[in-house]
């Protein structure tokens, strides 16, 4: 909790994601035998998918074999694939446009990581949540909400935000060698961003707005 200009307190709530449907002991990934990075979201300028395409191509001569899936649809698209083949890595990179969750489960799985780049300070990004409660690290900005929920070194790489050769080194760490999660750090993460905390959250911010209202609400609404 903090406090705006006005003096009001504001919360700040984490969104929930849907667990993985497996049981732990069959969870995803079971990574692809050659590298692959999967981006999953729109299709948009803020969310940097050009900053990822050449941060690839920087490395991608020495990673012959690797493979950047992009799952989503926007009005970048057209933009994006001429740039895939102005970098000449368009034989390594697969615009795969709009994935039902079934086929975005196994997109995770065969993931050695999920990037991130958004372009600005996102408050919160689901596809890098989603990744890591599959046991999939992620590779996010360093700035925003995408830095709270990765740790480098434990569920992930960090890297400067907007900065191309920051995110091409966290992309050749990421796709030395595959990497799961502990499962620990799955149980974590799970945790703090499942359905039940964002209800325990909302149930406890209620309560706090009907305290400091208890002259003109009634009844309050209890805390949980």
């Amino acid at each position: 909790m903090g406090h705006g200009g006005t003096g009001r307190p504001w919360h700040t709530l984490a969104s929930s994601v849907r667990s993985h449907p497996a049981s732990p002991t069959r969870l995803l990934p079971h990574p692809h035998p050659q590298p692959a990075l999967l981006f999953v979201g729109r299709l948009a300028r803020e969310k940097g998918v050009d900053l990822l395409l050449r941060a690839f191509a920087s490395i991608a001569p020495s990673l012959p074999g690797a493979r950047l899936r992009i799952a989503g649809y926007g009005p970048e698209r057209q933009f994006l694939e001429q740039l895939a083949a102005k970098l000449a890595i368009a034989p390594q990179v697969d615009f795969l446009g709009w994935c039902d969750p079934a086929h975005l489960e196994t997109e995770f799985a065969s993931a050695w990581a999920v990037a991130a780049p958004s372009t600005w300070a996102e408050p919160q990004g689901l596809a890098a949540v989603e990744a890591l409660v599959r046991g999939v690290p992620a590779i996010v900005p360093d700035q925003g909400g995408l830095a709270e929920i990765v740790t480098p070194g434990e569920s992930g790489w960090h890297f400067r935000l907007n900065q191309e050769a920051s995110l091409a080194q966290s992309l050749r760490d990421a796709l030395a060698q595959p990497t799961t999660l502990s499962s620990a750090v799955i149980a974590e993460v799970t945790a703090r961003y499942s359905v039940a905390a964002h209800v325990h959250g909302l149930r406890h911010v209620f309560h706090e707005i009907c305290l400091s209202n208890s002259d003109t609400l009634h009844p309050c609404v209890p805390s949980a």
